[in-house]
Order: structure tokens, then C-alpha cells, then sequence
């Protein structure tokens, strides 16, 4: 495994499981590009990177979704692709 993508989440770990971190008002993760990599920006976590921009775009739905059923408060995901418009995906 690539060092730089040594901090990304385990992919073995089921969604339901996974827990948010709880905070007020809307929580927006973020999958970006950068370089050939794909990085998940958490609002209180350092980036998590991945090879493949659908699982980065999974982990960060699942966790907007834990955050919206955990805290009952808005959550969503933001997709930048350079060069392509930015795609949005609210929950709650």
C-alpha cells in the first residue's frame, strides 16, 4: 500500500457501523482529486485518501448519512472533479 494512502478507512468495515462525529448544523464532506489520489475531507478529521474515487464518494455518503441519523441534523457530500462542475448530494 502507497504510504500516502495508508490513513484511508478500512474498507472492510461495514457502513452501519460507522459513527460521525456530532456537531450542530450541516456537516458537508468533501471528495476531491489531488494528484492521482482522491481525498475525503472530513470537518474534524484529517483528509483520508484513496485510490478510486468511488470508494472515497461511498465512504464519505456513508458517513453523511450516519451524521444525519445520529444527529437528526442536515449532512451532505460535495464531489469536485477539476475541470467538471461540482457535484452535491444532501441527506436531511
Amino acid at each position: 500500500m502507497d504510504a500516502a494512502m495508508s490513513n484511508a478507512p478500512c474498507q472492510d468495515e461495514p457502513c452501519q457501523e460507522e459513527s460521525s462525529p456530532h456537531g450542530e448544523g450541516r456537516f458537508i464532506f468533501r471528495v476531491r482529486q489531488s494528484g492521482r489520489a482522491w481525498e475525503l475531507i472530513h470537518p474534524h478529521q484529517p483528509a483520508a485518501r484513496f485510490r478510486d474515487q468511488i470508494e472515497a464518494f461511498e465512504r464519505a455518503e456513508c458517513l453523511a448519512r450516519a451524521h444525519r441519523r445520529e444527529t437528526g441534523a442536515p449532512s451532505g457530500v460535495v464531489f469536485e472533479v477539476p475541470g467538471i462542475e461540482t457535484l452535491a448530494a444532501q441527506f436531511g
